[in-house]
């Protein structure tokens, strides 16, 4: 069983309502543990938001349709959301920007490696730049003199996801 501390989720949406959602059903097959989730997100009506708030009540029938509202699109019925794995799972959502929570999350692990080893972050595919920011950032306190620039890549990585962005920037996720 792999046990962590903190599972920082990004994203209170879809994806981010899908990973909570793999997490849950994790916990509760007793793969993993862990002490706290947090879901970012800066809408604090995010759909996350909602289910967290039925959560905290341990109310079923709320936990039962907000859950729902995290299924995709085409699935075919309401009862097809088993709830029982939601009770007492250790979530909460922060609302925040990505950038400003990770700058603060990211010197917090660095503040105390020996905690950090046992958090893990979940990243939806729509952020892979936060962390090449954030240690362009580091860079730039800790380097002020230094150059600091992103190339375009030669060729495509061979990861088992990967696009390039209309942004000049290629993606790619080992996910």
């Amino acid at each position: 069983m792999q046990k962590f501390g903190t599972i920082v989720v990004c994203g209170g949406g879809c994806y981010g309502g899908y990973y909570l959602r793999q997490l849950a059903r994790a916990i509760a097959a007793n793969a993993i543990t862990v002490a706290q989730i947090i879901v970012v997100d800066r809408d604090p009506n995010c759909r996350v938001a909602s289910l967290v708030a039925a959560i905290t009540v341990s109310d079923a029938s709320r936990m039962r349709e907000h859950a729902w509202r995290l299924q995709r699109s085409d699935a075919e019925q309401i009862d097809a959301v088993a709830i029982d794995e939601y009770y007492g799972l250790p979530v909460c959502v922060a609302t925040s920007e990505w950038e400003p929570f990770f700058a603060q999350w990211f010197a917090e692990q660095l503040a105390a490696p020996e905690l950090a080893t046992q958090n893990a972050v979940v990243p939806s595919p729509l952020m892979p730049h936060l962390l090449a920011d954030w240690v362009q950032s580091r860079l730039a306190v800790h380097r002020p003199n230094a150059t600091v620039r992103r190339v375009p890549v030669s060729s495509a990585p061979a990861t088992p996801w990967q696009r390039a962005g209309a942004d000049d920037a290629h993606y790619a996720s080992f996910a």
